[in-house]
Parts: structure tokens; C-alpha cells; sequence
């Protein structure tokens, strides 16, 4: 199993789509730690698990469970 873990992009919305862009069909999920700053329409938030963060003001979850290749990954910011 591979992933991609990123955390407070705060708003740079252009790295991003530049990971998502290179690393989307390399990886068996893209994770975002909280601190987006991306809104809920955003079109790069389906390529993403991703939590609320402490300068993230969309409803995202405050905590995701995700299960990969029989494997459970705890997603959080880490602020609560």
C-alpha cells in the first residue's frame, strides 16, 4: 500500500492539485491532515481523505477512519 500524507496547505491550492495531478494513479489514497483551507465545492476535495484542521472553516470531519488493504488509518489534524 502507498499513500500521500500532506497537512496545513493553508489555502495553496495550486500544490494541491499538483499532487493530486502527479501522484492520484501512483497512490492507493491522497490524505490531507487538516488546515486545507478548501471549501466543500472544491472539485480537488473527491481526490482527497481529508479532516478539519484548526484554520478550516468547511464541515469536514474532525477524525476519518479509512481502511486500505485491510489496513485502518486514523486521519486527524491533531488540534483536539
Amino acid at each position: 500500500m502507498k499513500i500521500l500524507v500532506v497537512s496545513d496547505s493553508h489555502g495553496n491550492h495550486q500544490i494541491i492539485s499538483d499532487l493530486i495531478d502527479r501522484y492520484d494513479h501512483q497512490v492507493d489514497g491522497i490524505f490531507h491532515c487538516g488546515d486545507s483551507e478548501l471549501d466543500l465545492t472544491d472539485p480537488l476535495i473527491p481526490h482527497l481523505h481529508i479532516v478539519k484542521g484548526n484554520m478550516d472553516h468547511a464541515a469536514f470531519a474532525n477524525q476519518e477512519l479509512v481502511t486500505l488493504d485491510q489496513q485502518t488509518i486514523l486521519l486527524t489534524h491533531g488540534h483536539l
